[in-house]
């Protein structure tokens, strides 16, 4: 799972087994690490409330919990639907929250970043 913030946006990119899981009502989460020991958590799950965010500290650890209502999951996951976000972002307060399917990047990189990605669009040839 990739984590993108740029101001009041938080940007989550999901592979294609980190969507699978989340379909089947399985979290997923990463953790950063920082030099000192602090690390960063970012957590996505399904429950049976809306869609929310919940942000909590703890001395030099965050963890940015990410909770998407388990039908909206569940239809997103088993679909062609790019994100969650519908016509535009969720609106949590003031924070704009977009959970999305991770594409491959259209010009390859070195290294795995795209090894789970889903195909990009922009790259399959139109008859």
């Amino acid at each position: 799972m990739k984590l993108r913030i740029l101001g009041n946006t938080l940007r989550l990119r999901l592979s294609r087994v980190e969507v699978e899981q989340i379909g089947l009502g399985q979290p997923v989460i990463e953790t950063t690490t920082f030099p000192g020991g602090g690390q960063l958590q970012y957590l996505i799950r399904t429950s049976g409330l809306e869609t929310n965010i919940v942000k909590s500290c703890d001395g030099l650890d965050t963890l940015i919990e990410v909770v998407v209502e388990k039908t909206v999951a569940d239809r997103w996951a088993s679909s062609n639907e790019v994100g969650l976000y519908g016509a535009g972002p969720l609106l949590i307060g003031s924070l704009e929250l977009l959970v999305e399917k991770d594409f491959a990047c259209i010009n390859p990189r070195e290294g795995v970043e795209d090894l789970d990605s889903f195909p990009n669009p922009s790259s399959i040839p139109r008859n």
